[in-house]
């Protein structure tokens, strides 16, 4: 937006993030200086600045989100629930289990630990493929317990 390389640190005076909140002053004339203003005609609210941010957590991943976020799919639980459909389909076929296994590279174990996940309830997949889930709702965790047959049940373990 601006040519000069530094004039963030320039225009900012401090800066603190609290554990909900990031607070910035901004210095009135160096920035009226880059927007050819007049420092008197700068409002106070546009120097004092602040926004919610939240600490979203997926696996070992950890980012500092500020404003509202916009709901973002786990591309391992997306990937591994499509492929979970793949399977499940090809074994509704009469594909033997070590077919499915080899054409996507894994073990056994892999395609039976992960295939249950085609049958989420719809509500849960829909979460997935929105990236609404709740951020610490992982792979890993889902995988960490059997998967109920109910889905109400499913719903009310996975906090959807």
């Amino acid at each position: 937006m601006f040519a000069e390389p530094d004039l963030l640190r320039r225009i900012l005076v401090s800066g603190t993030i609290a554990p909900r909140e990031i607070l910035l002053m901004l210095d009135a004339a160096i920035l009226s200086e880059v927007l050819h203003l007049p420092a008197s005609d700068l409002s106070p609210d546009l120097l004092d600045l602040s926004a919610p941010v939240h600490l979203r957590r997926r696996g070992v991943e950890a980012k500092l989100l500020a404003g509202t976020p916009i709901p973002e799919p786990d591309p391992v639980l997306l990937r591994t629930l499509s492929g979970a459909h793949r399977w499940i389909t090809a074994l509704r076929n009469g594909t033997p289990l070590a077919a499915i296994a080899h054409k996507a590279g894994h073990h056994d174990a892999f395609i039976r630990t992960r295939a249950p996940l085609a049958f989420l309830s719809p509500k849960l997949q829909r979460a997935i493929c929105d990236g609404t889930l709740p951020p610490e709702l992982t792979l890993h965790r889902i995988l960490q317990r059997p998967i109920p047959l109910n889905w109400q049940d499913q719903e009310r373990l996975y906090g959807i």
